[in-house]
């Protein structure tokens, strides 16, 4: 699990294993984004890539 923490006041907002998105601090009120994902993830993520091109050229 990843902490997910606001950059401007450092509070934790969350755990996460991956996930991407937006959150409002609740101690500060700033919007912070957060993209968390794991190693396998990104290669499951290319791997589709891949196969959309492949399918795509056929």
């Amino acid at each position: 699990m990843i902490e997910v923490r606001c950059k401007y006041c450092g509070r934790l907002q969350m755990k996460l294993d991956f996930g991407v998105g937006e959150i409002k601090c609740g101690r500060c009120g700033r919007i912070v984004k957060f993209k968390v994902t794991t190693q396998s993830l990104d290669r499951f993520v290319e791997k589709l890539k891949i196969r959309d091109e492949q399918v795509k050229e056929t």
